[in-house]
């Protein structure tokens, strides 16, 4: 009583206790001769051993031939305890799939490397809509019906967020359901009858789509492609517009994101001129992150829009006077070329898919397109429900 104690060490939950493990990652690796990322302290390198890696809590994952792989096994060997999952490769001797935060990473013999997400979130959002019986559908998301929008009887309102949040945690690996998901969490607030007919709607695509299986290919590719979309004022209540980005880094997707805009667009051409600053942003984000891994890239924005590439060219508002000038810093880096712009065909625009409701023929081609495969035969190694 009326006692208290110093902590030498910061022990598991306390609030500090994450800082002070970055600040001994940072640390060891500063020691060790690594360059801790700028961009992301969660990404290092080591030039001399052609090492590159990232952090996630205390999973460490690395990128290098067996000489860097065993110099880094040996820096960890010096401070702690570890466990090696595996050394993931294309050889007879080297491990196959390995699991990384409930993800799966495979490399086939002969073939390429290969990504999805853990496969349970589907199963959970089945069973917990009884839907396992139910009949499968070829498209994620149907056009809502205006006369079914009564408030979802309270009972059913927890049931109706928690699955909402599981499924835009699988969307996050999962482009085909990213609008999808977004339209769903418009009615979290208040969820109605017909936001859970379309929840519901959403398992029995799942039950037909279990799995997607994301393929990654060798190129020589030194640009970031960002395809940016928008459908102006699609939201038919609030009048908002979505936003959607694909990042890609030669034919491997690395990024995709569907938004709604918080603000309202007076216009087609605004709108997707808010598409191309997000995709500029998130394009910047990933090209610092890459620097950080010394690999040089650059970024080419394509849109489907003529009036937002030329809100984009010129310098000032312009007739648009409305839009915030903090939106205008993108017409300097297209100016300074560390941005280029690229017309293209909207039917080509692989970022429609993430702004309005598509067919299961498009969303197959579009899929398909972006090295995305679908799969119905179950993972044999997933953990179980």
């Amino acid at each position: 009583p009326e006692m208290c104690g110093l902590c030498h060490k910061a022990l598991y939950g306390f609030l500090d206790a994450a800082s002070c493990w970055s600040d001994e990652v940072s640390d060891m690796l500063n020691h060790n001769g690594f360059a801790v990322g700028k961009a992301s302290p969660a990404l290092f390198r080591h030039d001399a051993e052609e090492l590159i890696g990232l952090v996630h809590g205390d999973d460490f994952l690395t990128l290098s031939d067996d000489r860097g792989q065993d110099f880094f096994e040996k820096c960890l060997k010096e401070r702690y305890q570890y466990k090696m999952r595996g050394r993931l490769g294309s050889r007879p001797g080297d491990t196959r799939e390995i699991r990384v935060l409930n993800r799966y990473i495979r490399w086939p013999m002969g073939g390429d490397p290969e990504y999805e997400a853990d496969p349970r979130h589907a199963q959970l959002l089945i069973k917990s809509l009884n839907l396992e019986n139910g009949k499968e559908v070829t498209s994620p998301i149907v056009k809502r019906d205006v006369h079914n929008d009564g408030e979802l009887p309270s009972a059913q309102v927890t049931t109706y967020r928690s699955l909402t949040m599981r499924g835009a945690y699988l969307a996050q690996d999962r482009y085909d359901i990213q609008h999808t998901t977004k339209e769903l969490a418009t009615e979290m607030k208040t969820p109605t009858n017909e936001g859970m007919v379309r929840l519901k709607r959403l398992a029995r695509y799942l039950k037909a789509t279990p799995r997607v299986v994301q393929r990654y290919t060798r190129h020589k590719a030194t640009e970031l492609t960002v395809d940016v979309d928008s459908d102006w004022a699609g939201d038919k209540v609030q009048r908002k517009s979505t936003l959607c980005i694909v990042i890609r880094h030669g034919p491997n997707v690395i990024k995709t994101q569907v938004n709604a805009m918080k603000g309202i667009s007076l216009s087609s051409g605004e709108a997707e001129y808010a598409a191309i600053v997000k995709g500029a942003c998130q394009g910047l984000g990933v090209q610092s992150m890459a620097s950080d891994w010394n690999i040089p890239v650059e970024i080419r924005i394509r849109s489907d829009s003529s009036a937002a590439i030329g809100i984009s060219n010129r310098l000032g508002l312009g007739q648009t006077r409305h839009i915030s000038v903090r939106h205008l810093w993108v017409q300097d880096k297209v100016k300074s070329k560390e941005i280029h712009l690229e017309k293209q065909d909207g039917k080509k625009n692989v970022a429609d898919l993430g702004t309005k409701i598509q067919t299961g023929a498009t969303i197959n081609r579009v899929m398909g397109q972006l090295g995305f495969r679908f799969e119905r035969a179950p993972l044999h190694s997933a953990l179980k429900v």
